[in-house]
């Protein structure tokens, strides 16, 4: 299954891109080095995330976001296989199933399979399935929204450490010359900066990542459900492989005819 390491690199080219607006487009990046407005922006952020979800979903969609950095590009065609073979199997008796269990890392196909092999009823295993792939959506929908929640976030942070900049300017009027009053209000700006950029160049994408990522997933666990519940329907292999290859990019599709054939000739 080949990953896309489109985000990882997408935010190496932020980094960059960065870099570049402070060093090049700006004639004193020291300006940007306000330590003071980082530690509010970041703390703020830290502070509001703990205090807005439960520290599992915060931990959920944490790591949801680094492993969104390098996703799975789309459905994986083993998985597709698997089911099929499972199929096959299943036709054949529980204990050929049994064996075919064992050789799926799929922890959803791994579960229906292992229901399968209680002897659970088709409907009950198909209801099991559905509310598992609802729950994963919803899943998903929420370490989403946490991203969204800290992208709302950033600018204001930025926006209160700007203000608490400019506070503190404002008490030295009386004793600071033009050129420090200057200084001082850019590197207060600074902190605005840094919401922005955290807002619509980290958090808003990540959110997007995981579910674009997320989409997969659901998209995986929807094929494994219906090709099992073809399979609980005795339906011919070739029957479920097409039932799978639904679920796949035309350029992916697999040729179950072929694969049979090759078997047979073996």
């Amino acid at each position: 299954m080949k990953k896309s390491f489109s985000g990882a690199i997408g935010y190496l080219l932020v980094g960059l891109f960065l870099y570049l607006a402070v060093t090049k487009a700006t004639s004193n990046p020291q300006l940007f080095m306000n330590l003071h407005g980082i530690a509010i922006v970041f703390g703020g952020i830290f502070v509001a995330a703990l205090a807005s979800f439960p520290h599992s979903i915060l931990w959920g969609a944490t790591k949801s976001a680094f492993r969104s950095l390098t996703p799975n590009s789309r459905v994986n065609e083993d998985i597709a296989e698997e089911v099929v073979k499972a199929g096959a199997a299943y036709q054949k008796s529980l204990a050929e199933l049994e064996k075919e269990s064992l050789n799926t890392d799929h922890p959803f196909l791994a579960t229906c399979l292992n229901l399968m092999l209680e002897g659970i009823a088709g409907p009950t295993i198909l209801e099991i399935a559905d509310k598992r792939i609802d729950e994963q959506r919803a899943q998903i929908q929420s370490q989403m929204n946490v991203m969204l929640t800290l992208s709302k976030y950033s600018p204001a942070l930025g926006l209160a450490a700007t203000v608490l900049g400019l506070v503190d300017l404002l008490g030295q009027l009386q004793d600071a010359d033009m050129a420090k009053l200057g200084l001082g209000m850019a590197v207060a700006l600074s902190a605005t900066f840094y919401g922005i950029i955290l807002s619509n160049l980290v958090f808003a994408p990540l959110s997007e990542m995981i579910g674009s990522t997320g989409e997969i997933e659901i998209k995986e666990m929807e094929m494994i459900r219906n090709g099992i519940q073809a399979a609980m329907e005795r339906k011919h292999p070739l029957v479920i492989g097409e039932v799978v290859n639904s679920y796949l990019e035309p350029a992916n599709r697999i040729d179950f005819i072929e694969k049979v054939q090759a078997k047979n000739a073996a």
